[in-house]
């Protein structure tokens, strides 16, 4: 049988929400539940696998109560929500914790960076939208229609 952290962290990342609330309520100290390996948490995964309704679940268990956990490369749940362009988790993750809204991680990538090296335009439209700042660099001196135009993202471009 799987250690609880395991069995929970695959829980998180396979979008089982009941086995996520059972493991939760069992074991409710695990509800951060930090890996080793990369630094990332229960909502780092639900957020880069798109589980909105986990990531619902863990916020109103408390989940990033007292501050933003970041993983060991200082991304953000937000930055690993765009990274594979979940729109609405992003979304609710802001609603949330909206001082991350120009948050630099990685490599200075603010969320807007991110959603536009990926070409994810409809989360680049939400994050202007609601005030992501455009003109914001990365480490390099690069804006948003820098790298747009760096991987050639030209739905972000637009």
């Amino acid at each position: 049988m799987l250690e609880p952290e395991i069995r929970l962290r695959q829980s998180i990342i396979d979008g089982n929400l009941l086995v996520v609330k059972r493991l939760l309520k069992r074991f409710p100290d695990l509800l951060e539940n930090i890996d080793s390996s990369n630094g990332w948490s229960s909502l780092h995964y639900a957020a880069f696998n798109g589980r909105y309704l986990i990531c619902v679940h863990l916020i109103s268990l408390g989940h990033d109560k007292n501050e933003s956990l970041k993983t060991f490369k200082k991304n953000t749940s937000v930055h690993l929500a765009l990274k594979n362009g979940h729109e609405q988790t992003t979304h609710l993750l802001l609603q949330h914790f909206p001082k991350l809204l120009d948050f630099k991680g990685e490599d200075g990538l603010t969320p807007l960076h991110v959603s536009t090296i990926g070409d994810y335009y409809k989360c680049v439209e939400m994050l202007l939208t609601i005030g992501a700042d455009l003109k914001s660099v990365d480490n390099e001196g690069d804006n948003s229609l820098h790298l747009a135009m760096k991987y050639g993202s030209l739905q972000s471009i637009r």
